[in-house]
């Protein structure tokens, strides 16, 4: 696994081109901790299908990491720091700071190994974010301003599981080394997420649990407000079957929880053309008037690389991926939207949903065959601009994903 400890010996080199060219709880849901994590199964690098080499893959993830986190503020970086012990990811489009940043921003630091921007990040997200009073005690408000204001009242469920996942990888790799309790505070979202009704007596303020308990399904957000249908990319199984592994009397909860999300997933494409839709029904049918939407809909397929990686192979992901992958490959215009009919609903192609479609690749029965995804990425420069937030994350963990540089928690 590469390492970005001794960053400041590197060079930023631009390679993309040249590659090619706190509490305890004792519930529903328990505690506590094994520290038994998983491995990630060989051989889950296939760029070598496009002749991108371990070294120069490598090398491309640590340009990529430096220009998105210490490069030019206005048109690369979009790492922030604040004083000397915290930071921040801004989504640049919107300038406010979003959970979903901060997660991504977190599990990129604990994979390329740089502990001290991964505690910086933490400590603004508990300073700002965090909610340490009843009815939302234990919650991370969805976003901020950039100075730690106008935050939202709300939880999102798909930021929450990247930040939790995060905080137990990073416990399995540095344990007791940093500034925070890693596997403490993951596990106080974790509960905040299952156990908030329960604390509260019931709902209380709109606030819910992030969890369906009884159907062992995510919901959108900590809100009741919400519609009641459930955003496809936030159903993560991988993610709660690595949880299972750190909260041993729970355990059973998640690995449920991860099965119904798998069953989930596997009904969640339209039949014919592999099209994700945006939101389904709680059975996986597309909720109303609800289409393949950017990225949005094609971040299942990085929820599908981790099925795929860390509890894989499932012949079910191969069979979906292959599915949506051909129905991309016919089209003469390759695009990031369409209508769930196959009918194409916009005139561009995102470097976001590139860059998922590279996954959706790399979990393939013959990856060779859907090789000119995989080439798609190796070609993409290190996003820039107005869109780098989302397009320059996305980016950075499907490079990492398809070349096998992503470790799967191993101390």
């Amino acid at each position: 696994m590469l390492s970005l400890a001794m960053r400041s010996c590197w060079c930023l080199v631009a390679l993309a081109a040249a590659v090619v060219a706190c509490g305890e709880t004792t519930d529903i849901v328990g505690t506590r901790s094994s520290t038994t994590p998983v491995e990630t199964p060989p051989d889950q690098d296939v760029l070598d299908d496009v002749g991108v080499t371990e070294e120069e893959a490598e090398m491309a993830i640590r340009s990529a990491y430096e220009q998105l986190f210490f490069g030019d503020p206005d048109t690369q970086a979009i790492y922030r720091a604040v004083g000397d012990d915290a930071g921040y990811i801004e989504d640049v489009n919107y300038n406010d700071v979003r959970t979903d940043a901060i997660g991504y921003g977190m599990f990129v630091t604990v994979q390329v190994d740089d502990r001290e921007v991964f505690d910086k990040l933490w400590t603004w997200t508990k300073r700002y974010m965090l909610m340490t009073a009843p009815p939302r005690k234990g919650l991370l408000r969805w976003s901020c301003s950039t100075e730690g204001t106008d935050c939202a009242s709300s939880a999102a469920t798909d930021a929450t599981s990247f930040i939790v996942t995060s905080l137990y990888l990073a416990q399995a790799k540095w344990g007791d080394a940093g500034a925070h309790d890693y596997e403490a505070d993951a596990n106080t979202l974790v509960d905040a997420m299952v156990l908030t009704e329960e604390r509260n007596g019931g709902i209380v303020d709109a606030v819910q649990n992030m969890f369906d308990i009884g159907a062992r399904l995510p919901r959108k957000t900590s809100s009741t407000n919400d519609e009641p249908y459930l955003f496809t990319d936030y159903v993560m199984p991988a993610f709660y079957d690595y949880w299972s592994k750190w909260r041993t009397e729970d355990a059973q909860f998640w690995l449920e929880a991860a099965e119904a999300s798998r069953n989930l997933l596997r009904t969640a494409s339209v039949a014919g053309n592999g099209l994700i839709p945006l939101e389904i029904e709680s059975d996986g049918s597309p909720a109303p008037t609800v289409d393949y939407y950017d990225e949005r809909s094609a971040r299942t397929l990085l929820n599908r690389w981790f099925c795929h990686a860390w509890t894989g192979p499932h012949p079910w992901v191969y069979a979906l991926n292959e599915r949506l992958l051909d129905f991309l490959s016919e089209q003469d215009l390759l695009v990031s939207s369409y209508y769930l009919t196959g009918k194409v609903r916009g005139d561009r192609n995102t470097v976001a949903h590139l860059a998922l479609t590279a996954t959706a690749a790399a979990a393939t029965e013959d990856t060779a065959a859907y090789a000119s995804f995989l080439q798609a990425l190796a070609d993409q420069p290190i996003p820039e601009g107005d869109r780098r937030y989302y397009d320059g994350m996305l980016y950075l963990i499907s490079f990492m994903a398809v070349s096998g540089n992503i470790d799967a928690g191993t101390p």
